[in-house]
């Protein structure tokens, strides 16, 4: 789970909605990816994770899970920011 974006051989997923549960998962990942990426930037975005957990509620119902032999192996969510959208994964 700590290396969902980093894969270099295709394996087959399944999609779902998120739900609440999937909320760790999220965390996770993005933890990962910040630990990862952008290492600097990780006591930031751990003071703001209140505001971050909000976010990932609010779009909730526009995240899709990816799963590979019933593991989570990443996830897609997509948020309004005025007339556009933008898109995480």
């Amino acid at each position: 789970m700590d290396n969902l974006s980093h894969h270099t051989v295709p394996i087959p997923v399944e999609p779902r909605a998120a739900g609440v549960r999937d909320l760790p998962a999220i965390l996770r990942a993005e933890r990962a990816y910040l630990r990862e990426m952008e290492p600097a930037s990780e006591a930031g975005w751990t003071l703001a994770i209140d505001r971050n957990l909000q976010l990932w509620i609010d779009n909730l119902d526009r995240t899709v899970m990816f799963e590979h032999d019933g593991t989570v192996v990443g996830y897609e969510m997509w948020l309004r920011e005025g007339p556009v959208a933008t898109s995480s994964r």
